[in-house]
């Protein structure tokens, strides 16, 4: 792999290991009441295939020698601590379109047949794939949360 694209690969090691996704995986904002919920237990392993993305990452500048900065979570993430669980996976869903943005925006930054490229195209794949499932997610604690409102209420 060529050396020119290890700023830009860094930017989204940053932006993926930083992701709110990988930010709920780690700080989960509630107690442990919701320890063994289909969402907790599926936004863990969301966010273990994550960082087996940006341990992809950083393989490859580590190769290369290149400084790897890891980075710091958005200081806002702090203010989802105490959140319900819906509003929370809407907001991962939205940082997860954002993230695929930003992906794609530096993968065609990448010469059209660089290796660079072809690694950023199968974490966006990954990432899609990601989305997906949080939206899945995200309509299934709708669903529920709609089928615990109190009917007349």
């Amino acid at each position: 792999m060529a050396q020119q694209y290890n700023r830009e690969l860094n930017d989204v090691l940053i932006r993926l290991y930083r992701s709110l996704l990988q930010y709920a995986g780690e700080a989960w904002p509630w107690s442990d009441v919701l320890a063994g919920a289909p969402e907790r237990i599926a936004v863990d392993e969301l966010a273990a295939e994550q960082r087996r993305e940006v341990d992809a990452i950083a393989e490859v500048l580590g190769e290369r020698r290149w400084p790897i900065d890891a980075g710091n979570y958005p200081s806002q993430y702090g203010d989802l601590h105490y959140v319900a669980l819906e509003h929370l996976l809407q907001e991962i869903i939205r940082d997860e379109e954002d993230l695929i943005d930003f992906i794609q925006e530096v993968a065609e930054k990448c010469g059209t047949s660089s290796p660079e490229r072809r690694l950023l195209q199968e974490i966006l794949q990954a990432e899609r794939g990601h989305l997906r499932r949080l939206r899945e997610l995200a309509d299934g604690a709708n669903a529920s949360a709609s089928a615990k409102v109190p009917v007349g209420v």
